[in-house]
């Protein structure tokens, strides 16, 4: 009964009884109450039971005793790269293995050094479980939400973290004069209508008006009464296509500006001009420049342009007299094309004045790719003889002294031809 006494109690009767108990009965007694009391306060940390085919792993803890020879006992972490270091400093390879196969392993291994150990092992402290997000989670979609009405680019948009309404007609080209900022409409997912007022600064720093969007909604976009706005659309090689409210005395080349100009391979002579009720025609932007304020087309309400890309094409710029356009035979490698394509092209591979070994080829996807044309047109079966894809650009450096190094790609297309100021980008 005694065993069972809590040891408050235990304590409470070695107390009032002390005086009544002879020296040896009370050591002993004191002895067994201290005992019982730190039994009751600090429990034994309990070992983790491990299955007889469970693989060690890194962070595991192993307490590993041999017999007689206790000085060879030691307990260690398995380090991340599976090891575990001995007392003696010798480093085995346990992660993978059963705790049988590492206690065969470490008897082996001792042998060499003693007789006949007696070893065991067994593992004191499991490590810690890595919780990883499962791959349904890690590839979730992060959602979208919807923007239409009068909206610069109306479609769909990625619903990135902490998106909010402001934000998102912002990502989608901000909204024209006539849009009703005061009335926008929020529809969730569960087809709720919420209609908020983003009109003024406060209104938009106001998060009951700037709302917090969700995975689904559609924000819809109206137009103040008695105010009408006129929209274009151009598409094609531009880097913002999509519809633009129309200017007075809006041209071709100014919507082109507005929508962020063009990519390098935006075939200019050949854009197509589409106006409700006619027929398609395509234009040379290229001759109306010529022409001055006489050849702008001059655009009206809901006309479409669509800049179509070069096929079977490459760009060179860069050191040459004859920088532009020229058709690619498919398949041509590098080599083949500048000594096929005429006097123009070959006449520009003056090493005195051309970098050969710096060459770049600028192609789409890819981003830059180093040539060294020196190489290429002595060997033709050289890794540098490249095979060329329809939209490459070829940028021939500078090496005279005085040339501006700084000059890249781009600055050299805004140089090409009466249109080169449309240019803003490689593709």
């Amino acid at each position: 009964m005694m065993l069972l006494m809590p040891p408050a109690l235990i304590r409470s009767t070695m107390f009032t009884s002390i005086h009544s108990i002879s020296g040896l009965r009370l050591a002993l007694l004191a002895a067994l109450a201290l005992a019982l009391c730190g039994a009751g306060s600090v429990r034994a940390e309990e070992k983790p039971v491990v299955g007889a085919d469970y693989r060690l792993r890194p962070g595991d803890e192993l307490t590993v005793n041999v017999v007689p020879q206790k000085e060879y006992d030691f307990i260690a972490v398995i380090l991340p790269d599976g090891k575990l270091i001995l007392k003696t400093g010798v480093t085995l390879k346990a992660g993978g293995l059963t705790v049988a196969e590492l206690r065969k392993e470490l008897t082996t291994m001792l042998e060499k050094q003693l007789v006949d150990p007696e070893v065991t092992a067994q593992v004191t402290r499991l490590a810690p479980v890595e919780v990883k997000p499962r791959d349904d989670e890690s590839k979730k979609d992060p959602g979208k939400v919807t923007i239409v009405g009068a909206i610069v680019r109306p479609g769909p948009l990625t619903l990135e973290p902490g998106l909010r309404v402001r934000k998102a007609i912002d990502l989608m080209g901000g909204t024209p004069r006539d849009a009703d900022l005061a009335h926008v409409v929020v529809i969730r997912n569960d087809l709720t209508r919420v209609v908020v007022d983003i009109s003024t600064p406060e209104r938009v720093a106001d998060p009951s008006s700037n709302l917090l969007l969700r995975d689904g909604d559609s924000i819809e976009i109206g137009t103040v009464a008695g105010k009408s706005t006129q929209y274009v659309w151009i598409g094609g090689q531009v880097l913002n296509p999509g519809f633009y409210e129309l200017r007075s005395q809006m041209a071709i080349e100014d919507l082109i500006v507005a929508a962020g100009k063009v990519t390098a391979l935006a075939n200019l002579t050949h854009v197509e001009f589409r106006r409700a009720g006619t027929k398609s025609e395509f234009i040379d932007l290229a001759e109306r420049q010529r022409l001055g304020l006489a050849g702008r087309v001059r655009l009206q309400g809901g006309d479409e342009i669509f800049i179509p890309e070069y096929t079977d094409s490459v760009i060179v710029v860069g050191a040459t007299a004859n920088p532009g356009v020229y058709a690619l035979k498919n398949p041509q490698k590098i080599r083949d094309f500048l000594t096929e394509a005429g006097p123009q092209v070959s006449s520009s591979l003056n090493p005195v004045i051309v970098d050969l070994k710096a060459v770049k080829v600028m192609r789409r996807g890819h981003g830059e790719i180093p040539v060294n044309l020196k190489e290429a047109l002595g060997k033709p079966d050289s890794k540098d003889n490249i095979a060329l894809q329809s939209g490459d650009i070829i940028f021939l450096p500078d090496k005279r002294q005085g040339a501006d190094r700084r000059r890249g790609v781009l600055d050299y297309l805004q140089l090409l031809g009466p249109l080169g100021f449309l240019a803003g980008g490689l593709f």
